[in-house]
């Protein structure tokens, strides 16, 4: 942490994001997402406010982008080994870049037609400053990193529907009207994680839905959820669906 603070302190901003990236695949999300735990435990609490750590991994990654440096080290030779991943998300994207730098052979598998998981979902715009890249919407980031991914040597096969993972680490997947078999040394499920629910008498009632399932509604299909909402809860998720 005090190494890349200090490099994007000189305005090192290349060497700074290297280093980021070391512990952090994709600073450019978490820089953004993250409800950054570690700021409030922070030793500089005690003096006056703890250091920004999110805010400085976003500008770091938004200087990387603006300067158009290569950001992604180049895939090393193959080592011969195979890895399918599920899932284009951060998780998938960040796991499938790691193991293209170490020699391995990296397919990955989604259903949607962009990368990025939740972030060109559910994440439709950012609050904030232009620094901080407010008014851009997810998908743009999802594509960024399906940039870094092919960089690595990522081979990403978008529109492709799994539909069975059997013994031996096998997958098959369904791409347009083609069903393929896919064998390799590892899998990985990079699904994502399900939305947290509020329970309470009459939740499971059609036209009860969460947010973000709305924003999928709304950014994925093109589907306007109803013609009047009330919104229970005002958080940057719930003032973003209000607000669309």
């Amino acid at each position: 942490v005090q190494g890349y603070i200090a490099l994007a302190g000189a305005g090192r901003y290349e060497d700074a994001y290297r280093l980021i990236r070391q512990s952090n695949p994709f600073p450019s999300v978490c820089g953004r997402i993250c409800n950054h735990p570690c700021q409030a435990a922070c030793n500089r609490n005690d003096l006056d406010e703890s250091v920004g750590i999110r805010d400085i991994k976003r500008f770091v990654a938004d200087k990387a982008f603006e300067n158009g440096m290569p950001v992604v080290e180049k895939k090393r030779k193959s080592n011969g080994k195979k890895i399918a991943v599920i899932g284009a998300g951060p998780s998938g994207l960040s796991a499938a870049i790691e193991a293209a730098k170490r020699g391995l052979d990296v397919v990955v598998f989604d259903e949607n037609a962009r990368p990025g998981g939740q972030l060109f979902k559910q994440i439709h715009k950012f609050f904030g400053s232009k620094e901080h890249r407010a008014k851009v919407r997810g998908f743009r980031i999802g594509d960024e990193l399906l940039a870094e991914a092919d960089a690595a040597g990522v081979n990403v096969v978008l529109d492709a529907t799994v539909i069975g993972l059997y013994e031996g680490r096998e997958v098959v997947v369904r791409v347009g009207d083609v069903v393929r078999h896919v064998k390799g040394d590892a899998v990985l499920v990079a699904t994502g994680a399900a939305e947290n629910t509020l329970n309470f008498p009459g939740w499971t009632l059609p036209g009860v839905i969460g947010a973000g399932a709305a924003q999928t509604m709304m950014n994925l299909h093109g589907v306007k959820p109803g013609d009047r909402v009330l919104m229970v809860g005002s958080g940057n998720v719930g003032l973003v669906v209000s607000f669309q």
